[in-house]
């Protein structure tokens, strides 16, 4: 929970820092920098986390992969 809590904050202040340089179209910059980000993460995590945990997707889905929604969701809310 912790880690879900520092992760949150962490990606809002990048988030942030990254539209102090967006001078307009800022909803689109938003959904853009949030899917992105997502798909990264997923990548990332289909890649080593699934296989190093042994997880299949609607397990990953359920217990990780929902909580990556935030990212967007705070991306296109900034934005």
């Amino acid at each position: 929970m912790v880690l879900l809590v520092f992760s949150a904050a962490l990606g809002t202040f990048l988030i942030l820092v990254y539209f102090r340089d967006v001078q307009d179209r800022f909803v689109r910059e938003g959904a853009l920098l949030g899917g992105v980000w997502l798909l990264i993460n997923r990548a990332l995590d289909a890649a080593v986390l699934l296989p190093l945990l042994g997880m299949d997707a609607g397990t990953y889905m359920g217990e990780i992969g929902l909580c990556y929604l935030m990212i967007p969701i705070i991306a296109l809310g900034i934005g």
